[in-house]
């Protein structure tokens, strides 16, 4: 059980994957202090200056009006034929494979291809239209682009949980993240459907929040939560989608 719930989280949060893989953790017990923030202020040092315009349009220019062909023609963009077994991130079933499809989380040859790729490659690919790329660019140039999180947010706000996901993992393990923040995100990414986060979240923070820490964020990531879906009905006109959970099989 143990070992299933292992493969569980690498997949759902990726914790060892992205936050290990692009910037190795140097924890040397001084986590970034996180400012408090108070009313309907946005979680502070994970998501400052959300939605801002420079961030808007950093992911616009990755839009041309005549999109230029994909780089990866072979890379599967669905998990349709691609098997259980060999799934990044431990679907258990075909629903979870389409849930995983749905939210912005790479299959097995996304992943495999995407990893070993050039930044310049994945930028032609987000280009192209292909999300899974552009998302795992801003996850490369989180440790050197401020607006990276930002970025990531906005994908968020869109049903991305990938991109949630792979933030909290950031800010949990690298030397510049921030133990609170990482909780919110990782808590706003359940409460949008992600129900094995509760589980996994223990395997990503290197230490336990204690209980004033959680309690501020536990606040922040209902704020943080509240904001995304303000984004998406700014961006959109109408609510967001009811969320729609992970639909895991227990084994």
């Amino acid at each position: 059980m143990r070992k299933q719930l292992l493969l569980w989280i690498g997949g759902a949060l990726v914790a060892a994957g992205v936050a290990y893989t692009y910037w190795p953790a140097q924890r040397d017990g001084h986590e970034a202090r996180i400012t408090k923030v108070s009313g309907d202020e946005a979680p502070s040092s994970a998501v400052q200056h959300l939605g801002t315009a420079d961030s808007r349009t950093s992911t616009a220019s990755r839009r041309a009006s005549t999109p230029p062909s994909h780089p990866f023609p072979e890379v599967a963009s669905s998990r349709n034929e691609l098997s259980l077994s060999q799934d990044p991130f431990g679907a258990t079933s075909k629903a979870e494979q389409r849930w995983l499809d749905e939210h912005g989380f790479p299959n097995e040859q996304q992943w495999s291809a995407y990893s070993a790729a050039s930044d310049g490659l994945l930028q032609q690919a987000a280009v192209a239209g292909d999300v899974v790329a552009g998302t795992m660019l801003d996850i490369r140039r989180l440790p050197s682009d401020p607006l990276a999180k930002n970025r990531l947010i906005e994908a968020g706000s869109e049903g991305n949980l990938f991109a949630l996901n792979s933030l909290a993992a950031y800010l949990a393990g690298s030397k510049d993240g921030d133990l609170l923040a990482a909780y919110a995100v990782s808590r706003a990414s359940e409460m949008k459907g992600d129900i094995r986060l509760g589980a996994a979240r223990d395997f990503m923070m290197p230490r336990d929040l204690d209980p004033a820490e959680k309690l501020s964020a536990e606040a922040d990531a209902l704020r943080l939560y509240n904001q995304i879906n303000l984004m998406y009905r700014e961006r959109h006109g109408v609510d967001p989608p009811q969320s729609a959970s992970r639909p895991v099989i227990n084994q």
